[in-house]
């Protein structure tokens, strides 16, 4: 059987370890999405649901998609445990959603998750076919260079790991603005339609930043493969103390026995408008042809739905309207009931995703 390696990358270790670290900023920024009850949302890159079970406390009916299956079972925990019906987690590919209808979701969101998806263009052309026109996509990107702690990061665990394979596409890429515009052109979305703001994501964690990175170098698969190569070239020394500076530098706890790391990083929106172009058409029948191909038919897609906030037209590049939701209940519709047929997305372990 093939192994599918960024699959294989996502699964090792224990992400939700990490993810601990990052719910207080999760739920805030929840928060700023306009979430209304029974708004039908897409977590693409979901984990084990950060922004996904918060979404679902305010009431919208939530679809979290992750090509991690360990990270799936524990978002499915996570809302059971929570009593949340209406919030359901499967095993998916960022780049491949041909098992999701066309317009099924008023809401697509991806904090971090579907930039790791190895192939960007597939990524946007997905969610832009499964977003009902009115809808909006919002992405939470990390910024290459940024000085702060992701990318700086990234950029020390570079200088450990041996070079990355021919065709590979840094995710990093997804942080940057023409980048973006490019991509999602390829979907037929215009530049007018995008807008960008910096944003800030803080690591809160209950214990010194030594102990942060002990959590990433025991449970996060990518720096648990970079002490690996480190220490196969004898380097692993050099790779702990590097981080562990850089953790100390970055704390802006004031107490020595507790961390908070804030992060950098991109924030997008994207309006989707009603698709008239021959982009878009040549998208359909594309879908169409490898949903066929696989012996899944389509069925015809839900009702569109206009959103009151971020109206085709509204945004710019230079603005990005934020709209602050009152804490909602945790109740709302079943979204199983209401679209079952697109709930049950493959677990083949053949796809490279998110």
């Amino acid at each position: 059987m093939t192994i599918n390696p960024n699959k294989a990358l996502w699964e090792k270790g224990d992400f939700t370890r990490i993810a601990e670290s990052m719910r207080e900023s999760g739920e805030a920024l929840v928060t700023t999405l306009g979430i209304t009850d029974g708004l039908d949302v897409l977590d693409l890159g979901c984990g084990d649901g950060t922004t996904a079970l918060p979404a679902a406390r305010l009431g919208a009916n939530v679809l979290g998609v992750d090509i991690a299956s360990n990270l799936v079972e524990a978002g499915n925990a996570r809302a059971r445990s929570l009593g949340l019906s209406n919030c359901s987690f499967h095993e998916g590919d960022a780049s491949d959603l041909s098992e999701l209808e066309d317009d099924s979701f008023d809401l697509v969101v991806s904090i971090f998750g579907a930039m790791f998806a190895p192939r960007p263009f597939d990524v946007a052309k997905e969610v832009v076919r499964v977003t009902r026109p009115g809808g909006r996509i919002v992405m939470g990107n990390w910024i290459p260079n940024d000085p702060t702690l992701v990318a700086q990061i990234l950029k020390i665990s570079s200088s450990y790991s041996p070079p990355p394979p021919d065709g590979f596409v840094s995710p990093m890429t997804w942080g940057v603005e023409d980048n973006v515009i490019e991509r999602f052109a390829g979907a037929g979305v215009p530049e007018e339609k995008i807008s960008f703001e910096r944003d800030t994501y803080t690591f809160n964690f209950p214990g010194a930043p030594s102990e942060l990175v002990a959590a990433f170098r025991t449970y996060y698969g990518p720096t648990m493969n970079t002490f690996e190569a480190a220490a196969a070239n004898g380097r692993e020394a050099d790779l702990q103390a590097e981080l562990d500076d850089l953790f100390n530098s970055q704390n802006a706890s004031p107490s020595e026995d507790a961390t908070s790391i804030p992060a950098t990083f991109l924030r997008i929106t994207v309006a989707v408008c009603a698709r008239h172009n021959g982009n878009a058409t040549a998208q359909r029948l594309d879908h169409t042809r490898r949903s066929t191909s696989t012996g899944r038919a389509l069925s015809p897609p839900p009702h569109s739905i206009t959103l009151p906030i971020h109206p085709c037209g509204a945004n710019s590049r230079s603005t990005s309207a934020t709209v602050r939701a009152p804490a909602g209940r945790a109740g709302g519709r079943g979204f199983e009931s209401r679209r079952a047929r697109s709930l049950h997305i493959c677990s083949a372990a053949d796809r490279t995703g998110a």
